[in-house]
């Protein structure tokens, strides 16, 4: 019994050794995940977040007022948008470049000139209660690679003066006024404003519609087509907002398995409206697709053509040393 007993306490002082390695090891993970998990907080918080954009507006505005929505310049090219919240009873105007108001339905982006600073809304407000409102501008660029810019800040909309029991005095008479003719139809105008894309099909097609004519547009709907892999592809909008004399609006489309060729649209393709030009309807752009990696061994042959009762079919073939991504589409590696 005296020879064990050295043994037996070798052995409970090598558990409680154990025990105490597993428990500093064990508060080590957890002092390192509590010191690490702050940098990857803020590592993928950072990076889906878009870049702020300094907005600012009143911070209380009447209903059928007029209030300016000022912003600070993204210093880049691009476009901005301006977009309100909804609220019950409230909608918002704006008043363009030339003084034409045009409603914006609230939720819906409302395209701004890239040379203006600021726009002029008129808040119409059909409750009684004050009613707030976040507006927000958004700056987009025309770079693929950029990052949009976001900003908002909130107005309240007070409701509009009551009426009075007062009696009001008769107005003086005065000569009616004539009311504004239209001069002539509308005239839809499309212009493409950039096409391009990356070294892994992915392309953006952007392009501006105006109306150049003299009276509203009414409803329109516009038809792209598209240079993807296998065969163009065909897209149609839905129905458009009308636009006004004057005012256009900046429409970008995003695409993947491009490939070389042209992206065209046409606005008001069935021709629906009455317009005073109907030539400048159409517009197109090539795009040059240079896909990367990719190196191609000379002097292959192609097997001839053969002939199945379903239709030309051309037989299975491998290209030596030529790799294929996944829109099918040779790619070389340097």
């Amino acid at each position: 019994m005296a020879e064990q007993k050295p043994g037996m306490l070798a052995s409970v002082l090598a558990i409680i050794g154990f025990i105490i390695v597993i428990v500093i090891v064990v508060w080590g993970f957890i002092h390192l995940a509590s010191i690490s998990s702050p940098w990857f907080s803020s590592l993928f918080s950072k990076s889906s977040a878009p870049a702020s954009l300094q907005v600012s507006a009143p911070s209380s505005a009447n209903s059928g007022e007029p209030f300016t929505v000022s912003w600070k310049s993204a210093g880049q090219s691009g476009f901005y948008t301006f977009m309100y919240q909804c609220k019950e009873g409230l909608k918002i105007e704006a008043i363009g470049d030339n003084g034409i108001v045009n409603t914006v339905p609230c939720g819906a982006a409302y395209t701004v000139s890239s040379a203006s600073n600021s726009l002029r809304v008129v808040p119409l407000l059909a409750g009684t209660a004050a009613t707030p409102v976040t507006v927000s501008m958004t700056f987009i660029p025309s770079a693929t690679n950029a990052k949009r810019m976001q900003g908002s800040a909130v107005v309240t909309i007070q409701p509009g003066a009551k009426a009075t029991s007062q009696p009001l005095a008769k107005p003086a008479a005065s000569k009616p006024v004539a009311k504004p003719v239209s001069s002539g139809p509308a005239d839809l105008s499309v212009r493409v404003v950039s096409l391009a894309s990356d070294g892994y099909g992915n392309a953006t097609f952007v392009f501006d519609i105006s109306n150049e004519g003299r009276s509203s547009t009414g409803s329109y709907v516009f038809e792209a087509h598209l240079p993807t892999s296998g065969e163009q592809y065909r897209y149609v909008s839905p129905v458009q907002t009308p636009l006004a004399p004057g005012a256009h609006v900046t429409n970008t489309l995003t695409f993947s398995d491009a490939i070389s060729g042209a992206a065209s649209v046409t606005v008001d393709p069935s021709n629906a409206i009455r317009e005073e030009n109907e030539t400048n309807n159409y517009a197109s752009r090539s795009l040059f697709v240079s896909y990367l990696n990719y190196d191609v061994a000379p002097n292959y042959a192609v097997p001839p053509v053969q002939y199945y009762p379903s239709g030309y079919q051309y037989p299975t073939y491998t290209y030596p040393n030529v790799n294929y991504n996944y829109s099918g589409y040779p790619y070389y590696a340097y």
